[in-house]
C-alpha cells in the first residue's frame, strides 16, 4: 500500500528583535543561515523556508556579502524559499497600504535574488487578522494563506482547511496551522525548553510519526510538519529522522517549501469546505494577545502619522509631479522610507512587546521614515511651484500651497508648520503678531494657531496652524498670511462651540454635550476619563481582584478659549487626574499622583465633526486609562472600521470578577504549549479598530473617527452603556509567568522587566474626530474616516519659485464619483508607471469616469504592480476611463508614464538633460 505523503518544512520563526536586540539576534541569524547552508550542501533534496519573509536574508547579506552568490543559486532553484513579505507584520497595529508595501518590497527582494515569490501567504504567529486580508491577498495574486492564531469561536478547532472570504467576497483557501507552527521542532529533545538538551534519536522518530498522525485527520493531505520554531537553528539530525520515520510508519516524509503546500491545497476539492467571512481575533488554542494594541500607544500614533505622510502626502505628490512630466529622483528615498518603517512592523515591534532597547530603535526607524517622506514632500512642493508658479510678482506675503490629493472636491483639513525661511536671507520674514489666512481670492480661511517658536533646524521662527477649506482635486491652491491689528476671532462663549450644523456644550468636569442640528441627536456627558489597575503584561490587560474602574466625573477642568479665527472655534481644557501611583497583582497603591491632561476641542465652519486632541503626561505605573462616551441609547453591537472595511462587533457582557492571583512559582515559557486548546480563561470584551468606532441604534448613532489602532469596548452598568476607548496602558513586564494573570493562563514570552513600557514621563498625544449620524448616513462613516486620514498636501511658497500668472491649474486626477476613494497614487517600483488604487467603502458597486492627465491607457494590475496575463485595458469614456469597483472592493491600475528628457536643478535654476 502506498504511504501517505507528509510535507516536512524546515524553517525558523524569525523575530528580528524581541527579548534581545536586533544586533544580538543577528549573531544567531548568522549561525542559523550558515547551518542551513551546510544542510543544503550535505543533502541535495533539503529545503528551507525563511518564515515567509525576506528581511532576515537582507540582514544576513549585509553582514556576510560573500555568501550572496550561493544564496542566489538556492533561491533561484527554489530550494530556499523566502517571502513574499518583507517583514511579518502585526495586522492590527499597521495600515492596509503598509501591508501592500510590505508584500511589494518583499516580493521585489525575492526577484532581486533570482527567485519567484511563494504563491502562499505564510503568517505563522501574527496576533489575529482583520476581515479584509483575503481582499488584499487575492488582489495581490495570492489564493492561499497559512496562519495559526485567531480562529477560536469562528472555525471548528479540528479544521485545518477552509475558505475565507474577504470583505469584497474574494475567496482564499486557508491552511490553518492547527497544531502550531512548531509541530516538528526540537526533535528528540530529552529536556524541552531547557538551556541544555540531549538528542534522543528514537524520540525524534516517534515525534515525527506522532505529529504526522495528528495531521492525518478527515481532511487528509496535505499533512504539514514544521521543523522549526522561534530562532531555531536547523537541526542536523532531521534528515536521518525523516528516513527512519518513513521506514517505520505508513507515512512518506519529504522536504517541502510553501509552494508544495500551496499545490497540495489547490488540488483539494474545496466545494464543501466551510466558508467564513469576518475577522479572526478569537482566543483559544493560541492567544491573540490583544492588549498589544494599547501597549506603548505612542508607537501606534507615530506609525499612523508616518503612514499618513507617506501614503496620503509624499507618494501622491511624487505621482502628481510625474504625471506633469516632472519625474524626480526621489523614488529611492521613498523606498528607503518604507523599509525603515516596515522594519518597525513585526509583531514584536509595533505591538510594543519587546525589551525597551528594541522600541528605542523603532522610534529611530520611524523618525528616519518620517524625515525621508517629509523631505520628498518639500521637494515636490518645489516641483509644483516650478511648474505652476509661486507668488505674483512683487507679492511679499508669506504663502503656502495646499493640494487635495483625492480625486473630487472636498473639505480638507491641514496642519501646517509655517517655517519663515525668508525672502532674501534667512529669517527676514518673521511671523506677524496677529494675522489672517486668505486664499487666492482674498477670502479668509478658518484656522487656529496651535503654537509658535524658534526652529531648531534653521535660524528662523515658525508658527503651526490648523485649518480647513474646500479644495478641488490635484491642483495647487495658494494661501497667504496677511497681518492684522488683532486676531480675526470667531465669536464664542466660554462654555460652548457652535456652527450651523453642530453645537458643543462644555462642562467644568471635562465632559461635553454634542447636539447635531441636522439630525436632532444629542450625546451627553462625553469625554470623561476612567482608570483601572493593570497587573498584566505587554501582551494582555489583567484586572486586579477587588479593583474596579473609576470614572473621573468630579474633576475640575479649566476652560480656555483659544484664538480660533475666521470661522474656527477652539477651546482648551486642562485638568489633573488623581491616579494611584502603582499597582501589582494584589492591589493598588494608597498614594496617588496627579496625571495632567489637556484636551483641545476644535470646530470649523461648515463641518459636522468635532475635532478632539488629547495630551496626557503619564505619571503612574501599572494602570489603564480610558476615554468614554456615554451612549444616549442601548445597543447590541458596534461597528469598527479596519483598514479597507468595517466589521460588526456584538456587545458582550463583562467577565466575572477577578480572582486573587496565584503566589506559586509558575515556571517558564514553553513553546510546546502552542496548539493546545485552552479551556478556562477570562476574556474582556475588547475589540480593535483603526478607522472608526460607531455605536448605533435604529435611529442613528455616534462615530468616533480615530486614525490609529485602539482597543475599545461597550461597558454596560445596567442603567446605561458607555463606549470606553483605551488611550494609555502602563505595564512593567514583557510577559507574566503562567497563572499569574486573570486573563491569560500561559506565558507569551520571558518575564523580563520593561520599565520603558510604564511610560513614566511620556507625553501621549492622540487626535480623534466625533460626529453623530442618522441611520440613513450609517454607510458613510467609513468614507468619512478614510477622508479624515487623507490630509491635504502642503508646502511653503519658495522665494526661488517663478512668478504665478494668476491662472488656476487643471486637476491632474479627478473622478465624477466621490464614493470612490484614492487609497494609493504612487510611482511604481520600476519608475515606469503610475499606480492608481481605488477603494469602494460602500456596500454596493460603484462606477465612475476617472480622468488622469496625459494617460493614454489604464490597465488593471495586481496590488504588487504586476499585470496578469490577459488583462485588458479599461475602456475609455467621456475623456477618461470607465471604472467599476465592487462593494468594499480595492482595485489597482497602472498608467504608463514617459521618462522625462530633462531635469530641473532647484539649487541653481538650471534645466539639465537626464
Amino acid at each position: 500500500m502506498d504511504k501517505k505523503p507528509v510535507l516536512v518544512m524546515p524553517t525558523t520563526h524569525w523575530d528580528r528583535a524581541w527579548y534581545w536586540t536586533f544586533q544580538r539576534f543577528r549573531v544567531r541569524l548568522i549561525d542559523l543561515i550558515q547551518a542551513m547552508l551546510t544542510q543544503f550542501r550535505l543533502h541535495p533534496d533539503y529545503r528551507f523556508v525563511m518564515d515567509g519573509q525576506t528581511v532576515p536574508l537582507e540582514d544576513y547579506l549585509e553582514a556576510c556579502p560573500e555568501d550572496r552568490k550561493e544564496i542566489e543559486q538556492l533561491v533561484k532553484s527554489g530550494r530556499l524559499q523566502l517571502g513574499p513579505m518583507y517583514t511579518l507584520p502585526d495586522h492590527y497595529c499597521t495600515g492596509g497600504e503598509s501591508l501592500i508595501r510590505n508584500l511589494l518590497t518583499g516580493s521585489e527582494l525575492v526577484r532581486q535574488l533570482g527567485g519567484t515569490p511563494p504563491r502562499m501567504l505564510y503568517l505563522p504567529d501574527s496576533f489575529g487578522f482583520p476581515a479584509d486580508l483575503p481582499t488584499v491577498a487575492a488582489g495581490a495574486g495570492f489564493q492561499q494563506i497559512s496562519f495559526m492564531r485567531g480562529t477560536s469561536g469562528c472555525v471548528p478547532h479540528e479544521l485545518r482547511m477552509f475558505i475565507w472570504e474577504g470583505s469584497d467576497g474574494s475567496p482564499v483557501q486557508v491552511f490553518r496551522l492547527r497544531d502550531g507552527y512548531a509541530n516538528a521542532a526540537h526533535l528528540g529533545s530529552a529536556l524541552p525548553g531547557r538551556i541544555q538538551w540531549a538528542y534522543d534519536h528514537e524520540k525524534a522518530v516517534e515525534r515525527l510519526i506522532a505529529a504526522a498522525t495528528q495531521q492525518d485527520d478527515a481532511q487528509g493531505s496535505p499533512r504539514l510538519l514544521l521543523a522549526g520554531v522561534d530562532h531555531m537553528i536547523p537541526q542536523p539530525q532531521l534528515d536521518q529522522a525523516m528516513k527512519d520515520a518513513t521506514a517505520r510508519s505508513g507515512f512518506n516524509f519529504t522536504y517541502a517549501v510553501l509552494d508544495d503546500l500551496a499545490s497540495g491545497v489547490e488540488k483539494k476539492e474545496s466545494g464543501d469546505w466551510l466558508r467564513y467571512r469576518g475577522e479572526f481575533r478569537g482566543t483559544g488554542c493560541s492567544h491573540i494577545l490583544g492588549g498589544t494594541v494599547s501597549t506603548r500607544i505612542h508607537l501606534k500614533q507615530t506609525n499612523a502619522d508616518v503612514e499618513r505622510l507617506l501614503t496620503h502626502v509624499a507618494e501622491p505628490a511624487d505621482a502628481h509631479c510625474a504625471l506633469l512630466g516632472r519625474l524626480d529622483s526621489t523614488g529611492s528615498v521613498l523606498r528607503t522610507a518604507w523599509k525603515h518603517l516596515l522594519k518597525t512592523h513585526p509583531h514584536d515591534d509595533i505591538t510594543g512587546c519587546s525589551v525597551d532597547k528594541v522600541h528605542e530603535d523603532d522610534e529611530y526607524q520611524m523618525d528616519e521614515a518620517f524625515d525621508a517622506a517629509d523631505a520628498v514632500r518639500r521637494r515636490m512642493s518645489d516641483v509644483l511651484q516650478h511648474r505652476f508658479g509661486g507668488r505674483r510678482e512683487g507679492d511679499r506675503r508669506y504663502g503656502f500651497i495646499l493640494v487635495n490629493q483625492q480625486p473630487f472636491r472636498r473639505l480638507c483639513q491641514a496642519r501646517i508648520t509655517m517655517d519663515f525661511e525668508g525672502f532674501e536671507k534667512w529669517g527676514d520674514a518673521p511671523p506677524p503678531e496677529f494675522y489672517a489666512v486668505v486664499d487666492e481670492a482674498g477670502r479668509e480661511i478658518p484656522f487656529v494657531e496651535l503654537r509658535r517658536g524658534r526652529s531648531i533646524e534653521h535660524p528662523h521662527r515658525f508658527a503651526e496652524i490648523e485649518l480647513m477649506t474646500e479644495l478641488d482635486p490635484f491642483a495647487p491652491i495658494r494661501f497667504f498670511m496677511e497681518p492684522r491689528e488683532v486676531w480675526p476671532l470667531t465669536a464664542m462663549t466660554p462654555d460652548m462651540l457652535e456652527n450651523d450644523l453642530v453645537r458643543i456644550d462644555v462642562h467644568g468636569n471635562g465632559s461635553f454635550d454634542v447636539t447635531d442640528k441636522v439630525t436632532g441627536q444629542v450625546l451627553r456627558h462625553a469625554g470623561l476619563f476612567s482608570d483601572q489597575g493593570d497587573c498584566g503584561d505587554s501582551y494582555d490587560f489583567s484586572d486586579i481582584a477587588d479593583d474596579t474602574e473609576r470614572i473621573f466625573d468630579g474633576i475640575h477642568f479649566e476652560r480656555k478659549i483659544l484664538p480660533g479665527c475666521s470661522g474656527c472655534q477652539c477651546m482648551e481644557l486642562r485638568g489633573t487626574l488623581p491616579v494611584p501611583e502603582d499597582s501589582d497583582r494584589y492591589g493598588r497603591s494608597g498614594k496617588t499622583v496627579d496625571l495632567p491632561v489637556t484636551i483641545r476641542l476644535t470646530l470649523f465652519r461648515g463641518d459636522r465633526e468635532l475635532r478632539i486632541n488629547m495630551i496626557m503626561l503619564n505619571t503612574a505605573k501599572s494602570h489603564r486609562l480610558r476615554w468614554n462616551l456615554e451612549l444616549p441609547f442601548r445597543t447590541d453591537h458596534t461597528r469598527a472600521g479596519q483598514k479597507f472595511c468595517e466589521v460588526r462587533h456584538e456587545v458582550r457582557p463583562q467577565p466575572p470578577p477577578a480572582a486573587a492571583c496565584s503566589t506559586q512559582d509558575n515556571g517558564a515559557f514553553n513553546a510546546a504549549e502552542m496548539g493546545q486548546e485552552l479551556k478556562e480563561f477570562r476574556v474582556h470584551p475588547e475589540f480593535t479598530a483603526d478607522q472608526f468606532i460607531a455605536a448605533e441604534n435604529a435611529q442613528g448613532g455616534a462615530a468616533l473617527l480615530i486614525g490609529l489602532p485602539v482597543n475599545y469596548e461597550v461597558v454596560d452598568n445596567g442603567e446605561s452603556q458607555r463606549l470606553a476607548v483605551c488611550v494609555l496602558r502602563s505595564i512593567g513586564l514583557l510577559s507574566r509567568r503562567r497563572n499569574e494573570m486573570n486573563t491569560r493562563p500561559t506565558m507569551a514570552g520571558p518575564d523580563t522587566p520593561v520599565p520603558g513600557a510604564q511610560l513614566i514621563g511620556r507625553q501621549i498625544n492622540l487626535s480623534f474626530g466625533l460626529r453623530l449620524f442618522a441611520s440613513a448616513e450609517s454607510g458613510g462613516v467609513l468614507r468619512a474616516a478614510f477622508l479624515d486620514r487623507a490630509i491635504a498636501f502642503h508646502g511653503q511658497i519658495s522665494p526661488r519659485a517663478p512668478a504665478w500668472d494668476g491662472q488656476t491649474a487643471a486637476p491632474a486626477v479627478q473622478c465624477n464619483n466621490d464614493a470612490l476613494m484614492l487609497s494609493a497614487l504612487k510611482v511604481s517600483h520600476d519608475r515606469k508607471h503610475i499606480v492608481v488604487r481605488l477603494l469602494n467603502p460602500t456596500d454596493c458597486a460603484q462606477t465612475g469616469i476617472l480622468k488622469i492627465a496625459g494617460a493614454r491607457q489604464l490597465v488593471p494590475c495586481l496590488h504588487t504592480e504586476r499585470i496578469e496575463e490577459g488583462a485588458a485595458p479599461v475602456k475609455r469614456a467621456r475623456g477618461g476611463f470607465a471604472i467599476e469597483v465592487p462593494p468594499m472592493g480595492l482595485n489597482s491600475y497602472l498608467v504608463r508614464i514617459k521618462k522625462p528628457e530633462y531635469r530641473y536643478d532647484y539649487e541653481y535654476g538650471l534645466t539639465l538633460p537626464v
